[in-house]
């Protein structure tokens, strides 16, 4: 009998095999393990014999967590050069590529937000009033209502305001951008990246509950993996799963500065949520010593 093969020398169906025996814990079976396997192990699998060649069996493209992280709607729209993005705000460029990416623009990245826990006051499109909330009630407000409003408080002046997105043209300053509950989806998250991408300082990102799934993260992974800033994501509450797990563990593995992912109360399951904080705590621990 000959002696089984060494690791190295595995390939194809004998990795699948090696893996399931010594993998009795992975979440996968049946192509969906042939697929991830062969992934992780760097190996080219096509279908083999004259029944699966010609134009009757396209090749379909592998899926989220299957595939390197990409943007295909990026390639379809107008990027803005650098002169361009120099004489435009945050704003600006964000309402721009709203209409790149062929979305509504999100009311709250274009608000006025309270520094505090009382309230948000945001502009209301072309009129001058402002939509004031404070916990438990909504109204309308005129500027004038709303400064006696704040005079009552006495406590409260607009400097304790600010805007999500600065409207002050080459300012690209933000270091923190919080959008929970807000259900930006998976195409509005799009024109947010963009932004992003221009603020070198940004370090976190909230999207806690935004009706985000995979192809949303994906996009948002391809963008982090850019940008050597960012050190934090919060896509707890989103409807994502084993595709979205596996592009962040890749992410915590590539961007070193990435120490903390939160992704509780979704579709990942444990075991891959724990690689994923096993993998950013590594980045944490190498900061703290370094």
């Amino acid at each position: 009998m000959s002696a089984p093969p060494n690791k190295e020398d595995d390939s194809g169906l004998d990795v699948v095999f090696r893996v399931a025996e010594e993998d009795l814990h992975r979440p996968y079976s049946g192509l969906t393990l042939l697929s991830q396997v062969c992934i992780e192990e760097g190996l080219e699998v096509q279908p083999m014999g004259s029944q699966f060649t010609g134009s009757k069996y396209a090749r379909v493209s592998k899926r989220v967590g299957l595939r390197p992280p990409i943007n295909e709607a990026r390639t379809q729209i107008t990027l803005l050069t650098n002169n361009e993005v120099a004489d435009r705000s945050c704003r600006e460029i964000y309402q721009y590529y709203c209409k790149q990416y062929k979305t509504k623009p999100n009311s709250l990245l274009l608000s006025w937000v309270y520094c505090g826990d009382a309230m948000v006051a945001e502009p209301l499109c072309t009129t001058n009033h402002l939509k004031l909330k404070v916990p438990l009630a909504q109204s309308h407000l005129s500027i004038s209502c709303f400064m006696s409003f704040v005079a009552c408080l006495g406590r409260i002046t607009l400097h304790h305001l600010h805007q999500q997105l600065p409207a002050d043209k080459g300012v690209f300053t933000l270091q923190d951008m919080e959008l929970n509950g807000n259900f930006i989806g998976d195409r509005g998250i799009l024109p947010l990246l963009e932004v992003a991408r221009l603020n070198p300082q940004l370090k976190r990102m909230s999207l806690h509950n935004n009706g985000i799934k995979n192809s949303g993260v994906e996009c948002l992974v391809h963008m982090c993996l850019e940008h050597q800033g960012l050190s934090s994501l919060d896509l707890s509450h989103n409807r994502i799963s084993l595709g979205s797990g596996k592009v962040l563990q890749e992410l915590a593995k590539k961007n070193k500065n990435m120490v903390n992912i939160v992704v509780n109360d979704t579709r990942i399951d444990e075991q891959l949520q724990q690689r994923i904080e096993a993998r950013v705590k590594q980045n944490r621990d190498a900061k703290s010593q370094g």
